[in-house]
């Protein structure tokens, strides 16, 4: 019984996908989030200040809006509704602070 404790763990502990406290949970302010609340965002959206890229979890970039903010990485608009749960989202293309373009999850 302990061995199946141990496993539901650690995969709980490296799922990656979907939201959480950090970026793309909802949210009504910032102390529902490990940083910030983007309250004008559908349901609110937790995010985290960032610089670079590398403030940001691994699938997340850092976009040059908001002063800068972690926004969760897209292939296409229905990955966002699977993370988000919302059909406010779509996924759409926005610079990172390096005006580099990533695919991201945003407000419709």
């Amino acid at each position: 019984m302990r061995g199946l404790w141990i496993a539901i763990f650690f995969i709980g502990s490296t799922a990656c996908d979907g939201p959480s406290r950090s970026v793309g949970a909802p949210c009504f302010d910032d102390l529902d989030c490990a940083d910030r609340c983007l309250d004008d965002w559908p349901g609110g959206f937790c995010t985290l200040r960032c610089g670079d890229n590398r403030d940001c979890p691994g699938d997340a970039v850092c976009i040059d809006s908001h002063g800068g903010v972690c926004m969760l990485r897209c292939h296409d608009s229905a990955e966002c509704k699977d993370f988000l749960g919302d059909n406010d989202y779509r996924c759409n293309d926005r610079r990172d602070v390096h005006r580099d373009r990533w695919d991201v999850c945003v407000p419709d």
